[in-house]
């Protein structure tokens, strides 16, 4: 009797690799890794796990698990739980977290922190609310362009946004939402 070898077809993983190594290779975005997976017929959300899980295995991207481990070495070795402070020390806290841990956004920190403190039972100060009526100042900012510049052109629209110091994933969200807003304005000028 002959032996045969049955061979295991590839994991969804190690085919989403081969996909994926001479995109990110090339430098690709996000953007042509899901379109890629999605052409090789995994769904959206499959894909974006997919994408999540080939990233971290090739150190390019930080699991939110090793993302809290290290923000809490920082704060152990910071003496965090003495060191508290008002709520601009922990807004600054996250900003330095951000910027000292790799692939790691200032509400990313936050969120860490805030998970640190309450594992550690520590109390954080409360966030200041803002004035009563405003949405913030980017909106209120954007509210005064919209209403003096109601024909501003899309390329006006990024210029005024540029000015805000957002990140370019920022900046996008921010374009669609004060175009919205600039469009609500010419129609409310008619």
């Amino acid at each position: 009797m002959s032996e045969s070898t049955v061979e295991t077809p590839p994991s969804d993983l190690e085919i989403a690799t081969d996909i994926l190594d001479p995109i990110i290779e090339a430098g690709g975005d996000e953007g042509k890794m899901v379109i890629a997976l999605i052409e090789a017929e995994f769904k959206a959300s499959k894909a974006l796990t997919l994408i999540r899980l080939v990233l971290e295995s090739k150190g390019l991207l930080l699991s939110n698990k090793d993302r809290y481990t290290q923000v809490e070495e920082n704060l152990a070795n910071w003496d965090f739980a003495n060191n508290v402070g008002d709520w601009e020390n922990i807004d600054a806290l996250a900003v330095t977290l951000s910027e000292e841990i790799e692939a790691t956004s200032k509400s990313q920190a936050l969120a860490s922190i805030r998970k640190f403190a309450k594992a550690n039972s520590i109390e954080l100060p409360a966030k200041p609310k803002g004035a009563v009526g405003s949405r913030g100042n980017k909106f209120d900012e954007f509210y005064t362009f919209a209403l003096a510049n109601r024909d501003a052109s899309p390329g006006e629209i990024v210029e005024f946004i540029d000015g805000f110091g957002s990140t370019e994933n920022q900046a996008k969200k921010y374009v669609s939402f004060f175009g919205g807003i600039l469009g609500f304005a010419r129609k409310f000028a008619e």
